[in-house]
């Protein structure tokens, strides 16, 4: 999710695996009859965040290892239509649009960084 040179960040409470950590958006997918994947991920953005979205490139698959798991995923770049606002229900418990620069400062997972270099590969190979 980027609107400019910004990317949106969202705070894991300080609990639990990962807790206290920034990460980018993302939804264990469950598809309803008839959903595609990003109509899933829209309706999670939708719930969560209030926020709307399109896409704005191709979506970029990623593998990653943690100590106990594996896990691939499908991340797509996507533009905000609205405004993000966290609602009751949202697993996080803050959000912020940030740069590059500022990144490294607010302790980003390393899946979400990976999903960062995938996204802005995507943008490159666009221009």
């Amino acid at each position: 999710m980027h609107r400019g040179d910004l990317w949106l960040a969202v705070h894991r409470p300080p609990r639990g695996l990962l807790g206290g950590l920034w990460e980018v958006p993302g939804f264990e997918l469950r598809k309803g009859p008839g959903d595609d994947p990003f109509s899933a991920l829209q309706r999670g953005l939708d719930q969560s965040l209030h926020l709307r979205v399109h896409l704005s490139g191709p979506p970029s698959r990623i593998s990653h290892a943690y100590t106990h798991m594996k896990i691939a995923l499908t991340a797509y770049s996507c533009l905000p239509d609205t405004d993000a606002t966290l609602q009751p229900e949202a697993p996080w418990d803050d959000l912020r649009w940030l740069n590059d620069e500022q990144m490294p400062a607010f302790g980003i997972t390393g899946l979400s960084l990976k999903v960062l270099k995938a996204m802005h590969a995507n943008q490159s190979s666009l221009l």
